[in-house]
């Protein structure tokens, strides 16, 4: 999926019944069912994150690392990141480097949080927000 060729409302296809969901998981707990399924390298983000396929290559799931050890996914529909690793814009290049392997999206639930990183990422996309994670 190319964010430059679609629209906000369009990649966010939010459900209009999870406008105000603020939907938080105990993402440490999801975290250890994922561990095993830990890919191939995509790229490194900086000396401590990297970016891994989260089991088959290319197939838009994706696993943040930091320093060898799962700290974040991006699967399906699930975006999260451990509770030590946010508020550094992680979410971003997870979400940039998914759509490249992924349709645009079915209506999907969206967290506040969730909204938000997913129009930066989008922002990011198109240029019009500078990327905290450049290649």
């Amino acid at each position: 999926m190319n964010l430059k060729n679609i629209s906000l409302e369009d990649f966010l296809n939010q459900d209009p019944n999870s406008e105000d969901s603020d939907v938080l998981a105990i993402i440490d707990d999801v975290l250890i069912g994922f561990e095993h399924e830990v890919g191939s390298p995509i790229r490194e983000l900086d000396d401590e994150y990297e970016l891994r396929n989260l089991g088959a290559d290319k197939s838009g799931n994706i696993a943040l690392m930091s320093n060898g050890v799962l700290v974040g996914i991006y699967s399906e529909a699930y975006l999260g990141i451990s509770s030590t690793h946010t508020n550094k814009q992680l979410g971003i290049p997870m979400i940039l480097e998914a759509v490249k392997n992924r349709p645009p999206p079915g209506p999907r639930i969206l967290s506040k949080r969730g909204k938000r990183v997913m129009t930066k990422a989008w922002e990011v996309a198109r240029g019009e927000r500078r990327d905290p994670w450049p290649e």
